[in-house]
C-alpha cells in the first residue's frame, strides 16, 4: 500500500464485483455465532464453515449487550437460526477493558447464561460457549 492509498481504496479496488456469489440468506447451519471483533480470529478458518453457514457478530470482547440481543432475535424470527455459539478468546485486548477480573473462560459461560435466560429470544435452548485458544488453536467448552 503507498503512502496515499487508503485501507478503503485497497479494499475498494480489491472488490471481485459481479464474480461474487452471494448465498442465499438463511445460514445454512442455522447457526450464529457470537464472537470477539479481533482481526486475528476468523471464524470461518477455526470452524472449518464456509460462507453462508452461519450469522457471525462481533464486538468488543464478544460480550451481550441490547443491540446483540436485538440482532439474534431476528435472525431467529427471519433467518431461522436456532443454535447459538459463543466465542471468546485468550489473549483477548478488549476483554482485559470490558471484564478485566474475569477470565475468558468465566465471561464466555456469563455471556452464554446471559443469552439463555433472555425471554426476548425464542430459541434459547442450544446457547453453548466456548474459549478458542490463541496459542495452540483449540476450542474449549465452558
Amino acid at each position: 500500500m503507498s503512502s496515499h492509498e487508503s485501507a478503503i481504496d485497497r479494499v475498494v479496488a480489491a472488490n471481485s464485483g459481479p464474480n461474487y456469489e452471494f448465498p442465499p440468506p438463511q445460514p445454512a447451519l442455522g447457526l450464529l455465532i457470537l464472537t470477539c471483533m479481533d482481526a486475528r480470529l476468523d471464524p470461518h478458518a477455526m470452524l472449518g464453515i464456509g460462507l453462508g453457514d452461519a450469522h457471525i457478530l462481533r464486538n468488543a470482547g464478544g460480550m451481550v449487550t441490547d443491540d446483540v440481543v436485538e440482532s439474534i432475535a431476528i435472525s431467529q424470527k427471519m433467518q431461522l437460526t436456532r443454535e447459538i455459539m459463543v466465542i471468546h478468546h485468550t489473549n483477548c485486548l478488549a476483554h482485559g477493558d470490558r471484564a478485566p477480573t474475569f477470565t475468558p473462560f468465566q465471561t464466555a459461560k456469563w455471556v452464554a447464561d446471559t443469552l439463555r435466560a433472555d425471554p426476548r429470544l425464542p430459541f434459547r435452548e442450544q446457547v453453548r460457549g466456548f474459549v478458542f485458544s490463541v496459542e495452540d488453536g483449540s476450542l474449549t467448552e465452558v
